[in-house]
């Protein structure tokens, strides 16, 4: 069908394929799939002219601009995690949400864990004292 929502739901399904990073496979099928749902978005933007496509989609309810915003969002962000010795030199994996937070923004932003002072000093308490 041609309509913003069931280019949505291909946006969907791409991105649930994008996140099982088990299979290499599965990044050539959520490339497939992102492909498709653009194909479907012309069509259904080419069907929406007169009135405006962008008119339509603020007023409907299918979170499209969300779906391509998510896709779009780095889930596995590699550190660097200089104050411990067991990572030194080493890159440490850390799978984040595709949404828009507070905690994944400041991974993906600077490479860093999103820890507060208190938690940061508890575990460093912890690590000394074992």
């Amino acid at each position: 069908r041609c309509s913003t929502l069931a280019a949505a739901l291909v946006f969907a399904a791409a991105d649930m394929q994008r996140q099982q990073l088990d299979n290499p496979k599965r990044w050539q099928r959520a490339s497939q799939l992102i492909l498709k749902a653009s194909d479907i978005m012309r069509c259904a933007i080419r069907q929406h002219e007169p009135s405006g496509y962008l008119a339509d989609v603020a007023a409907g309810c299918v979170p499209i601009f969300e779906l391509i915003d998510r896709l779009d969002r780095q889930i596995v962000v590699p550190l660097q995690l200089e104050e411990s010795p067991l990572w030194k030199d080493r890159t440490f994996k850390m799978h984040v949400l595709p949404t828009n937070n507070l905690e994944s923004n400041h991974v993906r932003g600077l490479l860093k864990l999103h820890c507060d002072g208190a938690f940061q000093r508890f575990a460093r308490e912890r690590f000394n004292a074992s």
